[in-house]
């Protein structure tokens, strides 16, 4: 009912500030460092803790960590721990050799950065138009020696 009513108000009140907003680069960095939560219920440590811990996997460029991965599988969350949303810590990622894309994503991004590559993790969600369905995603996004952004998806789609 609440949804109902206030829905036209937030689509025009949207429109109007997207219409405000100066052009610009929309991809441009900003300096704030969002709360856990706005990452959604799977990320229960914080972004540090990934970084931590023994890893039993060397690689050291970009190929050989796609190559790692190509040898993992796809699983959601709810098919390994029954529950809708959760980030493994890339250890246990290398045990299980299982998971969804944050967990690939998380692992390419530790692995990224100890190979003293610049990386960003990402993560996006995107809602359908035609169902309440919200789907997320995560990437890593990594700048070679080259100067050039590579960005790609670590993860295997879910087939």
């Amino acid at each position: 009912m609440f949804r109902q009513l206030f829905a036209p108000v937030l689509r025009l009140a949207w429109h109007v500030m997207v219409r405000l907003t100066p052009d610009g680069d929309p991809w441009e960095r900003l300096n704030v460092a969002p709360r856990l939560h706005m990452y959604g219920g799977g990320s229960r440590r914080e972004f540090s803790q990934y970084l931590t811990g023994p890893s039993r996997v060397a690689v050291s460029s970009l190929g050989a960590i796609q190559d790692w991965l190509l040898d993992c599988r796809y699983e959601t969350d709810e098919t390994l721990f029954a529950e809708p949303d959760f980030w493994q810590h890339p250890t246990t990622f290398e045990h299980l050799r299982a998971g969804d894309c944050e967990d690939f994503s998380l692992w390419a991004w530790r692995k990224l950065v100890e190979s003293s590559l610049m990386s960003i993790l990402l993560r996006a969600t995107a809602s359908r138009t035609d169902s309440s369905q919200v789907d997320m995603f995560g990437w890593c996004s990594a700048k070679t020696a080259q100067n050039s952004c590579s960005s790609r998806s670590f993860a295997p789609k879910n087939e």
